[in-house]
């Protein structure tokens, strides 16, 4: 629906801030697959400070596949 109204020419963002706005969540599933490997990388990481480069692309990749699909 945000994407609606920002998408009208006449749309008044001022306004569309206020009531429109919803608050993001981003759930993870701990029993993905996915999930469950990028928490093994993390758990046999030497630092915990640094992952290695595919660890931080995927993690990167998940961010950027749901901000998109919340319509950011």
């Amino acid at each position: 629906m945000e994407k609606i109204n920002r998408a009208q020419a006449f749309a008044n963002q001022a306004k569309a801030e206020s009531y429109m706005s919803a608050k993001k969540i981003l759930e993870i599933n701990p029993h993905h697959p996915i999930i469950k490997v990028l928490l093994e990388r993390v758990k046999s990481s030497d630092d915990s400070a640094t992952l290695d480069e595919a660890s931080n692309s995927y993690i990167d990749l998940l961010y950027q596949m749901a901000l998109m699909n919340s319509g950011f």
